[in-house]
């Protein structure tokens, strides 16, 4: 299993070539999936967006196809550990990066993204730039 960040979902859905060879290479060898939080940034930007109806389709066509991963009692765990050892750093990340990293670290997965200076700065995240 892989965990896919929003911006190689909104890559997809954009019909971003490099996304979709990502996610098909990727699709042929493991299950993929994303999180709540991921789901949560799509659907926020589906109803945001101008083609609110049609986005909103789209989204809910892809999350579909995807194993959504929640934020659970033991992540909760790993992402407490985590905002202490990156406020001890005297370093900063979105709530929802922190959370997405932790889903990715307590369910022992890579996560495939583009956000190296933001997921870098978390110990024991194993990421894949796409």
């Amino acid at each position: 299993m892989v965990i896919l960040d929003s911006d190689i979902l909104v890559g997809f859905l954009r019909g971003d070539e490099k996304a979709k060879e990502k996610i098909a290479q990727l699709a042929e060898k493991e299950a993929l999936s994303t999180t709540a939080i991921n789901s949560f940034e799509l659907f926020k930007g589906a109803f945001l967006s101008r083609r609110r109806e049609e986005n909103l389709k789209e989204v809910g066509s892809m999350l579909q196809n995807l194993n959504i991963l929640s934020f659970d009692y033991r992540t909760s765990l790993v992402c407490a550990n985590k905002f202490k050892e990156i406020s001890d750093k005297r370093k900063e990340i979105s709530l929802a990066d922190l959370i997405i990293a932790s889903i990715a670290i307590s369910e022992g997965e890579r996560l495939i993204t583009r956000n190296e200076k933001d997921f870098g700065i978390i110990d024991g995240l194993r990421i894949e730039v796409w």
